[in-house]
């Protein structure tokens, strides 16, 4: 199937502060530099964020934030009669934790973070679903994938660590 979600890499840890650490002051090159599919994908989103009047000109406001890592929020403006939602996972796969032992003394721990499933989220006013941007590999882009049947409640079956959904929705 040519879908595919953006999600990060499980293995990269050049953003994290031990892999900042690591190439400060030093010629080390970071984890990202020959990943092609991971700057395809990055620039797909950018061109999109940077070609929309709503995510250019647009007021972002959460509409839910669980602690298991969910998180949704709508970017709308006055004078537009569309929006998007956008969905996420916003844990990492893997996160290095410092956290006390029984003995007292702080170490350090790998935190794995799960996909978060069955996510519903309930469309605003006289908003229906519209479409959703699915990024397509063979295209390195996303493309919109449109909905003609009146949805109100967006279904979210899985959402992986570090994943993330863009739907529009409109009047």
């Amino acid at each position: 199937e040519a879908r595919s979600r953006l999600s990060t890499c499980a293995c990269d840890e050049s953003f994290s502060k031990d892999g900042i650490e690591a190439t400060i002051q030093e010629e080390v090159s970071l984890i990202r530099e020959h990943d092609e599919d991971f700057y395809h994908k990055f620039d797909a989103i950018r061109r999109l964020a940077i070609n929309n009047e709503l995510t250019v000109d647009g007021e972002a406001q959460i509409i839910n934030q669980n602690k298991n890592g969910f998180i949704s929020w709508m970017i709308s403006k006055e004078t537009v009669k569309e929006c998007f939602i956008i969905a996420a996972n916003y844990l990492p796969s893997n996160e290095k934790i410092l956290k006390q032992n029984s003995e007292g003394i702080m170490e350090y721990s790998i935190k794995t973070n799960n996909a978060i499933e069955n996510k519903k989220i309930e469309i605003p006013g006289d908003f229906v679903l519209a479409s959703e941007f699915i990024y397509e590999e063979d295209k390195q882009d996303f493309i919109e994938h449109y909905n003609s049947d009146n949805i109100k409640t967006i279904e979210i079956d899985k959402l992986e660590p570090s994943e993330f959904r863009i739907y529009k929705i409109k009047r």
